[in-house]
C-alpha cells in the first residue's frame, strides 16, 4: 500500500526554458448552487481536477517565489499519486488526493466552522465525516500530515464511482462546514483566482497570461507576463516535476538550431 504522507520537495531541479502547451478540461458547473458536501455532483471529476489543481500551484509559485506566502501547492509521487493542497495562511485549508487507478479523496477544514471540533470541548471530528469511506482508501485521512483535529469536510471518490460525503447532520447556515467558499476556486473559472490574486498584491495581473496556463501552456514569456522578476528556469523546471505537459520543441525549431550551430561552425579552406 502506498504511504499516506507526503514529502514536499522544495528544491528547483535541473533548468529547461522550452515552450510547451498542453490541453485542460474544461470545468461544467451552474452559477449556483456552487459544489460542496451539500452538492458533491457540482465537484468536477478528478481527471479534471487534477490538471487544474496543478495550474493552479504552477501559478502561485509563478506569483509567489516564496514558498510560505503560496495558498496552492502540487507534488507528484513516482507511483503517480498525486497530492494538491490549499492553505490560506489563516487556518483554512483543504488537500486532495488523486490515485493512479481515479479514486481521490478531499479533506478540508474551515477553522470558523460551527462544525470544527476546536469550537467544542474537545477535538473529534464532527459526526459521520469519514462514515462509509471505503476501506481501502482510509490511508489518506491524513495525507498532509495536519493536526487530527482540522477537518470540518471531506469527499471521496472511488475510480468508477462519484463523489460522495458520510451521513452528515448539518448545523444551520448556509455553508457550514466551509466547502463552498474554500472549494471555490475549483469551478475551473480563472476570473475568480485573478480576482482572488490581485486582492493579496494590490494589483492587476495579465489575465490572457492567468488563462493560458490554465489552458495548459507555460513558457518563459508567459511566467515573465506574470511576474517579471519570477526565476522562469526554475518555475518549468518546477513543473515538469508536477507533470505539466511540457512537450518538445517543434521540428522547425530543432531544425533553425541545428542550422545555427552549423553556420557557427569553423570552416576549413580547400587546399589550392
Amino acid at each position: 500500500m502506498a504511504p499516506a504522507r507526503f514529502e514536499f520537495d522544495r528544491t528547483d531541479a535541473e533548468a529547461d526554458a522550452s515552450v510547451s502547451r498542453g490541453t485542460l478540461p474544461p470545468v461544467t458547473s451552474k452559477a449556483s448552487p456552487r459544489a460542496s458536501t451539500r452538492h458533491p455532483e457540482r465537484l468536477a471529476s478528478p481527471s479534471v481536477l487534477l490538471p487544474l489543481t496543478r495550474a493552479l500551484a504552477v501559478l502561485d509559485e509563478i506569483l509567489w517565489p516564496d514558498w510560505e506566502r503560496r495558498n496552492y501547492s502540487f507534488d507528484r509521487e513516482r507511483d503517480g499519486t498525486c497530492l494538491a493542497r490549499m492553505r490560506n495562511g489563516e487556518g483554512d485549508l483543504w488537500y486532495l488526493v488523486f490515485l493512479p487507478g481515479g479514486a481521490a479523496v478531499l479533506r478540508g477544514f474551515d477553522h470558523e466552522s460551527p462544525m470544527s471540533p476546536y469550537r467544542g470541548d474537545g477535538e473529534e471530528p464532527w459526526p459521520g465525516l469519514w462514515g462509509g469511506i471505503p476501506r481501502s482508501l482510509l490511508p489518506w485521512k491524513n495525507a498532509a500530515d495536519i493536526e487530527p483535529g482540522e477537518v470540518t469536510f471531506v469527499m471521496w471518490r472511488s475510480a468508477r464511482g462519484r463523489w460522495r460525503t458520510g451521513p452528515i447532520g448539518f448545523p444551520p447556515g448556509v455553508d457550514p462546514d466551509g466547502s463552498e467558499w474554500l472549494l471555490d476556486h475549483l469551478d475551473g473559472k480563472p476570473n475568480g483566482y485573478v480576482r482572488h490574486v490581485e486582492a493579496r498584491l494590490g494589483h492587476p495581473i495579465d489575465r490572457h497570461a492567468v488563462r493560458a496556463v490554465y489552458a495548459g501552456l507555460l513558457d518563459a514569456p508567459t511566467i515573465l507576463k506574470l511576474n517579471p522578476k519570477a526565476d522562469a528556469v526554475a518555475v518549468l523546471a518546477s513543473a515538469r516535476k508536477m507533470r505539466f505537459p511540457l512537450p518538445k520543441p517543434a521540428k522547425r525549431a530543432r531544425a533553425t538550431t541545428r542550422a545555427i550551430a552549423r553556420d557557427k561552425a569553423p570552416r576549413t579552406r580547400a587546399p589550392a
